[in-house]
């Protein structure tokens, strides 16, 4: 067998049946002239040539075919992968990998290009992560993309909020509220939550959750949490405690529901989900853990926070 050779591509080299003989020699060797006359007596160009044009076709395909097929296929190909990397994701979110899950989105970014989700997914898993810093760079990242979107503001002002910031904290929720509107509960809710949880400008705070919950038909546990919190921290710790109550109720009747529909979601985002709704339960005993130590029932309020921590309650992490 005669020994191949290869280009500095790596691509084969056609064998040069006219100058090569067999390996190896020896009285046994067939001469080449033998080997490559043809019936006419003259030299064979036959498998040569046929060897040759075989490679130029495969480098052609190579060539072309991408370059008609690619629009097609390549579209498909990108989704998939972003598809599989937004799977790989929540599992890893879901088995408190928050790291792993960031790096999943990285992987998404690169396949779709710029998207203002995906870096605030991103931000959030980076929070959770503990790396608010880079969590802030992903908000400002989607904030040059759509600079009239809130999200990356409410990204941006939870990571400083991590990082003791609170005057850059409260900004960004104000400047989020001046983006969706001063009627819009959604933002009053956050910039009330903001101030409540940098303990600034209290008054101000009760005044946006108060609108807020006129603004609205049915009071949201959310908005309840955040009703409650504010009037513990304004020392109406009765109040407070009734509120509070009321929003881990609704939430618990929440998670019910969401485990009654459990067979409608795939189990990935069943138990992302699960999880998001366990993480606000957390965050509202821990609130009602602090009325309960306001008032002196150490008890019970060491039963809250314990149970919040189990349930996932951690401030260096963005879920207060």
């Amino acid at each position: 067998m005669s020994t191949r050779r290869y280009d500095p591509l790596g691509f084969p080299v056609p064998i040069d049946f006219d100058s090569e003989s067999p390996v190896g020699g020896g009285p046994s060797a067939v001469p080449a002239e033998r080997v490559l006359t043809s019936r006419r007596g003259g030299p064979t160009r036959g498998r040569a040539g046929r060897g040759k044009r075989l490679f130029l076709l495969a480098l052609l395909g190579a060539c072309v075919v991408p370059t008609v097929l690619g629009p097609v296929i390549l579209p498909e190909i990108r989704e998939g992968v972003v598809r599989f990397s937004l799977w790989r994701s929540a599992t890893f979110e879901v088995d408190d990998e928050s790291a792993a899950a960031a790096a999943e989105i990285d992987r998404a970014i690169q396949w779709h290009g710029d998207d203002v989700e995906l870096y605030c997914l991103r931000g959030k898993l980076l929070l959770e992560a503990r790396d608010p810093a880079a969590a802030i760079r992903d908000a400002d990242r989607a904030a040059s993309l759509d600079p009239r979107n809130a999200e990356p503001l409410r990204l941006r002002a939870i990571a400083h909020v991590c990082l003791g910031d609170a005057d850059a904290a409260v900004a960004c929720a104000s400047k989020a509220v001046s983006l969706v509107g001063e009627g819009d509960p959604g933002g009053l809710n956050f910039r009330a939550y903001i101030r409540a949880v940098v303990g600034r400008e209290i008054p101000e705070a009760l005044r946006d959750i108060e609108r807020a919950l006129n603004a609205t038909g049915e009071a949201s546990p959310e908005l309840l949490d955040t009703h409650g919190f504010l009037l513990h921290l304004a020392g109406r710790q009765d109040e407070a405690l009734a509120t509070m109550e009321l929003a881990i109720d609704g939430m618990r009747q929440s998670r019910r529901q969401l485990v009654f529909m459990a067979g409608q979601f795939e189990r990935t985002e069943f138990a992302r989900r699960l999880r998001s709704v366990d993480h606000a339960i957390a965050v509202m005993l821990h609130h009602r853990g602090l009325i309960h130590e306001a008032v002196g029932r150490e008890r019970q309020a060491a039963e809250d926070f314990e149970m919040a921590r189990r349930k996932g309650f951690d401030s260096t992490r963005g879920i207060f």
